[in-house]
């Protein structure tokens, strides 16, 4: 049996988003490769480090949804997991997905929350939220 490729699990997130009609997106980070005045080449990182792999909007709440999308056993750097625990610390909602089934559990979490209007504690988070970081 063939392994699930990160780029494939990347892509069947974002099409179950697309279905769940989440405004979502694929954030690349790479770097780019420029020439400065000398004519040397080098590598620019022109983002944030860390950055999650698919940033969306969380329906009804509005709040930041920041996935990290990992194979099967794959674990998240350093910066990614400080990147996804700096948003739960803002009050928005990051996690590592492994499985395309984890993100339906947590849109139907989320729908759930927003039909029953979740009292939120006193740190903003709603208390039914898995917004664990799981390396």
């Amino acid at each position: 049996m063939k392994a699930t490729r990160e780029t494939d699990l990347v892509n069947a997130c974002l099409q179950l988003l697309k279905l769940r009609g989440v405004f979502a997106w694929r954030q690349n980070t790479a770097g780019i490769r420029r020439r400065d005045r000398a004519g040397r080449e080098f590598w620019a990182a022109p983002a944030l480090r860390g950055v999650a792999d698919i940033l969306a909007v969380a329906p009804g709440s509005g709040k930041l949804v920041a996935l990290e999308v990992k194979r099967p056993g794959g674990k998240p750097t350093a910066e990614q997991v400080a990147f996804l625990d700096s948003v739960n610390v803002a009050g928005g909602i990051g996690m590592v997905i492994r499985d395309v089934g984890e993100l339906a559990a947590l849109l139907d979490q989320l729908r759930q929350d927003e039909r029953h209007g979740v009292a939120e504690g006193q740190d903003g988070q709603a208390a039914t939220e898995a917004t664990t970081t799981r390396p």
